[in-house]
């Protein structure tokens, strides 16, 4: 799940990037008129359209869903050499439109510009490892089917014992900017001094990579960052050079929310459709699949929500 997204109310304010028809990764490809019972193959993997599901999406998106996400960010949605647009989310709304029958019509924009660009219009739903919050539930409908939290990521052996975010009292925290929970870091400060122990210091950096250069410098005992972004690190060949703390009882890690395809208000409709395309993918396997290759099985759950809120505290 992505930093914070701030909930815009006017039209779009960012330029668009790209604008692209369904595709697979790599070669791979779907029919553009995805007849009924057609079998597309999206990363190498056969989709088929489902007849009861179809029978659901009203006739306005038979022609083409049109998809917003904001790029790059891999692995759910980035560009390849040749500037086409690939990624985890790309395949999955593919994967949900041959589902439907129909096809799926890509736009990147900039991530502020993604809520803004629905409520004009331009766009029928969004793609972007966006997380539901009651916020953005104000004019925007999520089909939830991921949820996804904070880690801590340590150096490889973890020799400063960080077993839990509560390890880190008197330690120093790394932290791209943007992803900076201070109510969060609060809770943990007052924590902290209960036990008597001073507080953690959090130093706030512009990117990931510099947050993990923190790290590797002995600047910081541990870097905070997404569970889904630390999972595609260790699928990389620098990734073995850290590891991944997550308590037992925090499988989706710290503050998780749910995250899905958020679809305006008004379209009810197209919400049901493709809520039951993404049933039809979590029942035949196919979402397991597609995010086991990107490494990201870990932020998966076993049931498809309608706007699901996690509320859960700092400790259970």
């Amino acid at each position: 799940m992505r930093p914070t997204l701030r909930l815009l109310t006017t039209v779009v304010a960012g330029s668009m990037l790209a604008t692209l028809a369904l595709t697979g990764c790599g070669s791979d490809s779907t029919d553009a008129s995805a007849p009924a019972d057609a079998a597309v193959t999206i990363n190498g993997l056969t989709v088929r359209t489902d007849a009861e599901a179809a029978k659901t999406l009203p006739d306005q998106y038979k022609k083409s869903i049109r998809i917003v996400t904001s790029a790059p960010y891999p692995p759910f949605e980035y560009f390849d050499a040749e500037q086409k647009l690939i990624g985890l989310d790309i395949d999955l709304g593919n994967a949900i439109a041959a589902t439907l029958g129909t096809r799926a019509e890509w736009t990147s924009v900039d991530y502020n510009a993604v809520i803004p660009a629905l409520q004009a219009g331009k766009h029928d739903m969004v793609l972007a490892s966006i997380g539901d919050t009651p916020e953005r539930e104000k004019v925007l409908d999520f089909v939830n089917y991921s949820k996804q939290g904070q880690i801590l990521l340590v150096a490889k052996g973890n020799p400063e014992k960080i077993n839990d975010i509560r390890d880190m009292c008197g330690r120093t925290l790394s932290v791209e900017g943007g992803n900076v929970n201070d109510g969060y870091f609060k809770d943990l400060d007052t924590y902290c001094a209960g036990q008597n122990k001073p507080k953690m210091t959090v130093k706030e950096l512009p990117k990931t990579s510099d947050a993990l250069l923190a790290l590797k410098s002995g600047q910081a005992a541990a870097v905070y960052l997404g569970v889904a972004t630390a999972a595609d690190l260790k699928t990389k060949a620098e990734g073995a050079a850290y590891d991944i703390v997550t308590p037992a009882d925090r499988p989706f890690g710290y503050l998780p929310r749910w995250v899905g395809a958020g679809i305006p208000k008004n379209a009810p409709e197209l919400r049901d459709a493709v809520a039951a395309a993404l049933k039809k993918l979590l029942a035949d396997g196919t979402i397991k699949a597609l995010y086991a290759k990107y490494g990201q099985e870990r932020i998966l759950v076993d049931t498809i929500e309608i706007n699901k809120i996690v509320d859960e505290p700092l400790f259970s």
